[in-house]
């Protein structure tokens, strides 16, 4: 059941986006067991990866740079004393809520979740603040990860909606391949006089 809901999920984000169905499922299977254990659902992980590797088109720099993003994401929390000041700034600055923790419960958040909070206000972010809090979400050497997953969650957003209504897809498309297949082998032993 489990794998068939996975299937679907690739099959209709991989249909309605530019990434294929197995860059889907090389990034799940690179990094998948980090985001299981935070979190983060399986259609939200590939909205993160549709959303980045759209940009990169290079799923193994955008997998490692999410693996790199959601691991620092565990680290910052209040060990940071410069990240906190600054996401408390840009709370402050742009009057929307960019929050680490659960603020109910005190636990982390899923790494999409505080995404998709931070892409609400990284376009109204100066370059320096963008520069301050890629540096700490992602290091140096991922940075272009989140850089490209920011400029390009509006995409992630809609790979998560169209993820939560894929049941059913991938049994579709295949019925639909092989009724085609069957229906022009009909068509062919009909024109041809053979017998099925």
């Amino acid at each position: 059941e489990r794998a068939r809901i996975i299937t679907d999920q690739l099959n209709i984000i991989s249909n309605n986006a530019a990434i294929s169905f197995d860059d889907l499922a090389e990034g799940i299977s690179r990094v998948g067991s980090v985001f299981a254990s935070q979190d983060t659902s399986i259609g939200q992980l590939s909205a993160m990866l549709t959303g980045a590797n759209e940009i990169l088109q290079d799923i193994s720099k955008t997998s490692n740079g999410l693996k790199t993003i959601s691991q620092r994401l565990r680290t910052i929390k209040g060990d940071s004393a410069k990240y906190q000041e600054l996401i408390s700034s840009i709370t402050e600055k742009y009057g929307k809520i960019v929050n680490i923790t659960d603020v109910a419960t005190g636990q982390l958040r899923g790494t999409y979740d505080i995404l998709k909070d931070l892409a609400a206000v990284w376009e109204d972010m100066t370059k320096n603040e963008q520069q301050l809090i890629g540096e700490q979400l992602a290091g140096k050497n991922q940075i272009t990860v989140l850089n490209a997953l920011m400029m390009n969650f509006a995409t992630a957003v809609n790979a998560t909606e169209t993820a939560m209504n894929s049941a059913g897809s991938a049994a579709k498309e295949n019925e639909r391949v092989l009724n085609s297949i069957q229906g022009h082998i009909q068509q062919f032993q009909s024109a041809s006089g053979l017998s099925p």
